[in-house]
């Protein structure tokens, strides 16, 4: 994805310790040797930096759509 290729290495890393090898804000912030708090508002910055990374492709390409699916209203 587009979004990744403009993260530090380091956001990377702290993405995929957090959501792909589901590590606790506690675990995170222990790596990264600084508080859960800390963590969570790092994870919450870098969030909104994809957001707004992924508006940013959406508006250049034109066809990227970050709307959730619709539920089909017979199956849910």
């Amino acid at each position: 994805l587009k979004t990744f290729q403009r993260l530090s290495p380091d956001e990377i890393q702290f993405v995929e310790l957090r959501f792909f090898e589901k590590m606790s804000f506690k675990e995170v912030a222990a790596v990264y040797s600084i508080t859960e708090n800390n963590a969570k508002v790092r994870m919450y910055r870098l969030i909104n930096k994809m957001k707004k990374l992924m508006l940013d492709l959406k508006t250049k390409q034109g066809d990227f759509d970050l709307s959730l699916p619709k539920q089909d209203s017979q199956h849910g």
